[in-house]
């Protein structure tokens, strides 16, 4: 209808543009009484309306205006960055698509909006341009996306909680933050703040760590190697055990010295 300059008006008050289907329809009207009419893409009277950003054109309404994008201009609202804002208050995104359009209005009185593109807070993923919007999302948008993680890609997250991501879940993490802030870093920048086994190149990340490290991957332990470890806390850590008089909080382990024992 539209390419040809007319349109539909039903008996029952209803104008149909583009296709025989209306959702607006009333469904008891039985379609068969309607009048023909001329499709005026310009305004009556005052030319009231927007023009056409491309041309001098003035659709009537605001489903003209896009149509009109369209079929003139093979061109959209969303490819020029605008939508249209109806009088009832209703937006108007494309010729087929619009956001609580008031069933009683003719959109005939609308504005052109500009969209207003949000810049994305988070670091975008590695892979695509895609932007995860939490630490976690951004793990598993590896995994189901690209097939790959964290770690073998070299790379950990650390959230504004001050925890680090190297996998889709941290048990160490904290449950009242919602790691919606976080940074992306290499692993090969970050600095060792703890001491590094004196039988390889791994640093372990606590006290309790480094000892255990000693057992499973080398099958020795601190006393065979002459060493014992000084938390922060002041206190001696000579097995993987914890002592009862450790501090009970993550700090505590997290931070220590490697010490010479001394006979």
């Amino acid at each position: 209808f539209f390419q040809n300059g007319i349109y539909l008006r039903y008996s029952c008050g209803v104008d149909v543009r583009f296709s025989i289907y209306n959702l607006k329809h009333k469904i008891n009207c039985n379609r068969t009484e309607f009048i023909l009419h001329k499709l005026d893409l310009f305004r009556a009277g005052t030319q009231s309306n927007p023009r056409c950003i491309l041309c001098k054109i003035f659709p009537t309404t605001a489903i003209d205006y896009a149509h009109h994008l369209y079929t003139r201009h093979q061109s959209t609202l969303k490819s020029n960055g605008i939508y249209l804002r109806c009088s009832c208050g209703g937006e108007v995104y494309s010729y087929h698509r619009y956001l609580i359009h008031n069933g009683q209005c003719d959109g005939s009185k609308f504005t052109i909006q500009q969209v207003i593109t949000k810049i994305p807070t988070t670091p975008q993923c590695i892979l695509c341009e895609a932007h995860p919007k939490t630490a976690n999302g951004y793990a598993i948008h590896l995994q189901a996306v690209h097939q790959t993680t964290l770690t073998s890609n070299g790379i950990y997250l650390l959230c504004s909680c001050g925890k680090e991501y190297r996998a889709q879940s941290n048990s160490g993490h904290n449950m009242k933050c919602n790691g919606l802030q976080f940074s992306l870093h290499n692993v090969v920048d970050k600095i060792p703040t703890t001491p590094q086994c004196i039988l390889c190149e791994k640093f372990p990340t606590s006290a309790l760590g480094y000892a255990a490290h000693l057992a499973t991957q080398h099958k020795s332990t601190l006393k065979a190697n002459g060493i014992f470890l000084l938390c922060s806390c002041g206190l001696a850590v000579r097995s993987p055990n914890v002592h009862p008089n450790h501090r009970k909080d993550v700090s505590c382990f997290s931070s220590f010295l490697n010490c010479r024992i001394v006979y």
